[in-house]
């Protein structure tokens, strides 16, 4: 059997891949790791994948002067430099070295494809939450008319709060700000604000409105503003969301389901005050409305009333003129009334003189004739007449021998005539 050395057979296929092969290949791979030398070469390992599992690998390199040059370019137009996770379109030729293998050098890079490809994510992204009916959730809520409770979501150092929480502080208007600081960048960026979202529901009765501000920075800084998590959190927040994210260009999808869109922390705080102004001016507008309106009201009231008093002392005047001659009519009424009566009393009470002095006087001869026969029954009945007519009265002890039991013999009897008095004692009783 016929044999070769490894040294040999590298260049065996060495020599093949420079026969068989193109010059160079564009190939879209996504980038596994990324490491830049100290000397400017960028070191990388591209990876293919089927869902989650890698189908492919192969290790490249761009030269630190290329490097230099293709990463500024790149940032330029996609505002981002190459990382981790990024899928990349690149030009680069394959090279087979007998120690290190098999590489692909990187001479070139379409921006626009990963421009294009980061544009796709979104509009994945946009499309889900469309889908799932959350895109209008937040816009669709009410914004306070007075939002002075606000919960801010930014970094506590960043500069763009510091300008939002001042611009509110020296205004004529009073605002309770509540920091949640958040990480507004990077691969923790999506998690960070989504956690500071939970914490704000945990107090959601405290607040009229959340705010998320980040004070500018890279393209590629926004990315975790374009995620479904950040999206979907968003848009089924409770309350109102405004966000300022500090980046003219593009919207986000945290700007495209938040309440309100605004460029920066600044225009947030400036559309925060506006909205207080206008307020304000609505309510001395309501108040100025209100005054004028009471004055008229109290014009014409004075005027009604002005003229009701006019036609109640008018028609207090005929009433009273009324009521005079009809009490003048009532007393001349009642004047002849007790006129007519006072003659009729007149007649009655000389009808009755009349009959009660006829009656005095019948009652006057009966009484005399009864005082007369009176005075004739005791004439009659005076015992001193019956002793003038010749008879006595005869006593026993002081009592009439009618009313004494019968007599007996020893007592005495006491005669009285008209001029003397007998005394007697009886002897016999028969």
């Amino acid at each position: 059997m016929s044999h070769i050395s490894l040294f040999e057979f590298t260049q065996v296929v060495k020599k093949t891949l420079e026969k068989n092969l193109d010059p160079t290949y564009w190939v879209v791979a996504e980038i596994g790791e990324l490491r830049i030398h100290p000397k400017g070469h960028c070191y990388l390992e591209l990876i293919e994948k089927q869902g989650e599992k890698i189908v492919a690998r192969m290790k490249a390199t761009i030269w630190s002067y290329t490097f230099q040059n293709l990463n500024v370019w790149f940032e330029k137009i996609t505002g981002t430099s190459l990382k981790s996770g990024m899928k990349i379109l690149v030009n680069g030729e394959i090279q087979f070295h007998e120690s290190y293998g098999l590489s692909l050098n990187i001479r070139d890079i379409d921006a626009n494809y990963t421009l294009g490809e980061r544009e796709k994510i979104k509009r994945e992204v946009i499309m889900r939450l469309e889908k799932e009916g959350l895109i209008r959730m937040n816009k669709s809520l009410e914004l306070p008319l007075v939002p002075q409770r606000i919960a801010v979501i930014s970094s506590a150092h960043s500069a763009g709060y510091e300008d939002f929480s001042n611009q509110l502080a020296n205004s004529a208007y009073q605002f309770h700000i509540s920091l949640f600081a958040a990480e507004m960048q990077g691969k923790d960026g999506t998690k960070s604000v989504v956690e500071a979202l939970k914490n704000i529901f945990k107090e959601i009765d405290l607040f009229d409105l959340v705010v998320i501000l980040r004070g500018g920075g890279a393209q590629s800084d926004l990315d975790c503003f374009d995620t479904y998590l950040m999206g979907k959190a968003i848009a089924r927040f409770p309350i109102p969301v405004v966000t300022g994210i500090g980046h003219e260009r593009d919207e986000t999808v945290a700007d495209l389901v938040a309440r309100t869109r605004l460029k920066t922390p600044t225009a947030v705080a400036e559309f925060l005050l506006n909205g207080m102004r206008s307020y304000e001016e609505s309510l001395l507008r309501s108040y100025e409305r209100m005054i004028g309106h009471t004055q008229h009201r109290l014009l014409n009231e004075s005027n009604r009333i002005n003229h009701a008093a006019t036609g109640i002392k008018s028609l207090s005047h005929q009433l009273i003129r009324d009521v005079d001659s009809l009490l003048r009519i009532q007393q001349q009424h009642i004047f002849d009334t007790i006129q007519h009566l006072q003659k009729q009393n007149d007649t009655q009470i000389d009808h009755l003189t009349g009959r009660l002095s006829l009656g005095l006087k019948s009652n006057l001869v009966r009484s005399q004739q009864q005082i007369y026969g009176y005075e004739q029954f005791f004439h009659f009945s005076d015992p001193e007449y019956t002793l003038q007519r010749g008879f006595t009265y005869t006593t026993i002890d002081g009592k009439s021998l009618n009313k004494q039991e019968a007599p007996t013999i020893g007592q005495v009897l006491e005669t009285m005539t008209l001029d003397s008095t007998i005394k007697s004692k009886i002897e016999e009783v028969k």
